[in-house]
């Protein structure tokens, strides 16, 4: 059987309702896993129009890692693979049809993970059909973002699931390279492409460079500080960590509106991932 299971908090109703409306064409089974949202009884009449679709609301909000896991517990009973979305991502028919397509081609022993090229909704730009193999409808690829994968139950019980203390942000990179550790495969299908966004996102030309600018909440900011510095002590490369929070502070300062708390909200996650132990 197909499942797939949606993230959401807060969500775009009717982007949430075009992103069930693609999925209920292929895929059997749905689960909503919600992390308390604001706006519960709209999400309760939107499944009203969906026959196969589940919602199970959580009394808070557990992170994005934690509301992942409890829904693959959920879907493992009736699955192999489940199809992760986030709640504003949008994979169609023809391209959910590819990854399953792929998935059954790969000649790969240990396949953890199919996932699309990623386009982000708000820039309109892609690396769809970059560096495949000739004839080949699918690379190898090492950090691919969890919305729009198709992932193997075996291999996500292999590792014990996603990392619930990251809550957030470097809970997917956590993901793939304990997959890649364990010596499976992620790989990336050549045909299928999602439509994703990531924060209310802008793009500034620096010096004729052009910058992406997220614009994520005070709240978020903290958690991106902080797993920088966590993902560095597991993993290594501890300059990258502090390069990227150098960078997340320049480009809040300079182009992000609350800029002071966001700031504090960085220094506090940067000083709280300083002190983590492993």
């Amino acid at each position: 059987m197909r499942a797939s299971l949606v993230i959401s908090y807060n969500p775009d109703i009717e982007l949430l309702r075009e992103n069930l409306s693609h999925l209920r064409t292929v895929i059997e089974r749905i689960i909503i896993v919600d992390n308390n949202s604001d706006n519960k009884l709209k999400l309760v009449e939107l499944k009203e129009t969906f026959s196969n679709v589940t919602i199970l609301f959580l009394d808070k909000n557990e992170g994005i890692a934690k509301a992942t896991n409890i829904g693959f517990s959920y879907l493992s009973l009736h699955t192999d693979w489940i199809l992760l979305l986030d709640q504003d991502s949008i994979l169609t028919k023809a391209d959910i049809e590819e990854l399953y397509s792929v998935k059954n081609k790969s000649e790969l022993q240990k396949l953890a993970m199919v996932v699309p090229t990623y386009m982000e909704r708000n820039i309109k730009s892609t690396s769809h059909h970059e560096d495949y193999r000739t004839n080949s409808s699918w690379k190898e690829v090492d950090f691919p973002i969890a919305s729009g994968s198709l992932v193997s139950v075996k291999a996500w019980k292999s590792i014990n699931g996603y990392d619930e203390y990251l809550f957030i942000d470097r809970v997917d990179d956590d993901f793939d390279i304990r997959l890649r550790n364990k010596g499976y495969s992620l790989i990336q299908a050549k045909n299928a492409v999602i439509n994703h966004s990531i924060g209310k996102i802008i793009t500034i030309n620096l010096f004729g460079n052009m910058i992406k600018i997220y614009n994520h909440g005070s709240f978020r900011k903290y958690y991106q500080a902080r797993n920088n510095v966590i993902f560095a002590k597991r993993y290594g490369k501890t300059r990258n960590a502090y390069s990227r929070n150098i960078i997340l502070i320049f480009k809040t300062v300079l182009f992000e509106k609350n800029k002071i708390d966001k700031t504090k909200s960085i220094i506090r996650g940067i000083r709280d991932g300083i002190q983590y132990k492993k």
